[in-house]
């Protein structure tokens, strides 16, 4: 064999492992990027059914506490309407007091507020979603902070009496009943029990509506 030969087949064989090299080196490539696009995918599939879960018990805690505050209303009625001289008290006056108190605790916000810290909410590929899910939770914050103003003046200062009366002891201090009659300012804070239900009724129906409309873009039904 001649040199030129030998040059020729030694050109050709570097050749073709220089291209074995790029082929393994693309395919590996190839399957890394596969690799890091289906676990992007798995783990946005992941985060958008904790996000549905997430808004789908905010929406059922709702429904939850509005269902039940006609109830309330009427327990806080009784209380009223005795403490201005227009009734007796109830009988079961500690189970009625506790009855009258109701107000609404929405889950924390964990897999959202997660996502926004580390700029993970990116991690959701439709633009769409994205802006759906972040206008829900802007409405879910208002309603959490003027629900929780409400309830630090309405429900806290009567929950406070309570204890101060000794009605919530067991058993019940043998005096509760004529001191929740006679405690200083029990109708106001009565009134103002009645405004943390009317600010609860302006803003979980709009919370609810919220969630079931943010559900079923992201092709859920609201709870």
């Amino acid at each position: 064999m001649s040199m030129t030969t030998q040059s020729r087949t030694a050109v050709v064989r570097l050749v073709g492992e220089f291209t074995v090299i790029l082929v393994g080196v693309f395919a590996a490539l190839g399957a890394d990027r596969w690799n890091q696009e289906r676990i992007r995918v798995q783990s946005e599939v992941l985060h958008m059914e904790a996000l549905v879960s997430d808004i789908r018990a905010d929406a059922a805690a709702a429904t939850e506490v509005l269902t039940f505050l006609p109830e309330a209303k009427a327990a806080r009625d009784s209380l009223l309407a005795a403490v201005e001289g227009h009734g007796p008290l109830p009988s079961d006056l500690k189970a009625v007091i506790i009855r009258a108190w109701v107000t609404v605790v929405l889950p924390p916000t964990l897999t959202w507020s997660d996502l926004s810290r580390s700029g993970g909410s990116l991690l959701i590929s439709d633009r769409g979603h994205r802006r759906d899910i972040a206008e829900y939770y802007a409405v879910r914050e208002e309603a959490e902070r003027f629900m929780g103003r409400g309830e630090l003046r309405g429900r806290y200062p009567f929950v406070e009496a309570q204890y101060q009366i000794g009605i919530l002891e067991n058993p019940p201090r043998t005096d509760a009943p004529e001191a929740f009659l006679s405690f200083p300012d029990m109708r106001t804070r009565l009134i103002g029990l009645g405004g943390h239900y009317a600010v609860m009724e302006a803003y979980l129906p709009v919370l609810r509506e919220a969630s079931d409309a943010v559900l079923e873009r992201l092709g859920e039904e609201g709870g």
